[in-house]
């Protein structure tokens, strides 16, 4: 961590009211409600990503990971054993979205759901911070990644294979304004997610979103520290929100029991960006 992290966080520790709370999270165990599904997770060497492939493949499924960093998906992928396989990719190499698909499928023999959860953030907080590089690059991964991934998919499902998922990992910021690239793409995805299921659900592919709350992860490491086991947050819900939470929703998401939802963004903020009438 530079130094400038360091001073902005022992700020933040100082000037901020400090709570105490610990989370007991409750699980569904061996339901195996995702039972020979294979899925591509997009950034599944950590955060969000790990967890939904340890949980699915708890819940019956076999899973591809994929990221830029080999040695860490090689050792995720030894971790969680055979039914976690690993491809390197880089997401924001969009025209190498149909090869990497296409090799994920050799090695799967089929994707039945595809979870775009690769993501960056540089937290700018205003827009005066934003430099072109900076906004090029988060929208490189955030946006069009997961757009021409998207893209990818579709084609591939259709010889009309029933009951495939594209599951997009947004955020709550998406469900507010924002002036932000981080925020700004997360409301593209909202958008994006409801259209695409509008006109794909009814040829087999349903589309959805889960807009996670603030949660410790590698994004979010530089303000939010959780190492104590201590998941205060000063906002309204009162926490933070682990991972693997975000993995339970995302596997009852992908499971045959919610076919109904579709065109749907989740969000899973302890209803911090609830709009309300009443303060």
């Amino acid at each position: 961590m530079n130094i400038k992290k360091t001073v902005k966080k022992t700020i933040n520790f100082v000037l901020t009211p400090r709570g105490n709370v610990k989370v007991s999270i409750a699980s569904i165990s061996n339901a195996r409600r995702l039972e020979n599904k294979r899925i591509v997770i997009t950034g599944g060497g950590s955060g969000f990503g790990l967890e939904m492939a340890k949980k699915f493949i708890e819940e019956g499924a076999v899973v591809l990971i994929c990221g830029r960093n080999e040695s860490k998906l090689k050792m995720v992928s030894e971790q969680l054993g055979k039914k976690c396989l690993y491809l390197k990719h880089d997401v924001s190499k969009v025209e190498d979205s149909e090869s990497f698909l296409a090799n994920a499928t050799k090695l799967l023999g089929s994707i039945d759901c595809l979870v775009c959860n690769a993501g960056i953030s540089l937290h700018e907080c205003v827009i005066e911070n934003v430099t072109i590089e900076g906004y090029d690059a988060q929208m490189n991964i955030l946006m069009r990644a997961n757009f021409f991934l998207a893209q990818a998919f579709i084609k591939i499902c259709n010889d009309n294979h029933s009951n495939r998922d594209l599951l997009f990992i947004s955020s709550m910021t998406g469900n507010a304004p924002s002036e932000i690239p981080y925020g700004i793409a997360k409301a593209g995805i909202s958008s994006m997610v409801a259209k695409l299921n509008r006109e794909h659900y009814a040829k087999g592919i349903r589309v959805n979103a889960i807009a996670p709350g603030m949660s410790p992860t590698e994004l979010t490491k530089s303000y939010i520290d959780a190492d104590n086991g201590n998941m205060y947050c000063n906002a309204p819900c009162g926490r933070y929100f682990y991972p693997s939470e975000i993995a339970e929703v995302a596997t009852w998401l992908l499971c045959d029991a919610s076919r109904i939802i579709g065109g749907e963004v989740i969000t899973c903020d302890g209803g911090c960006t609830t709009k309300n009438i009443w303060h």
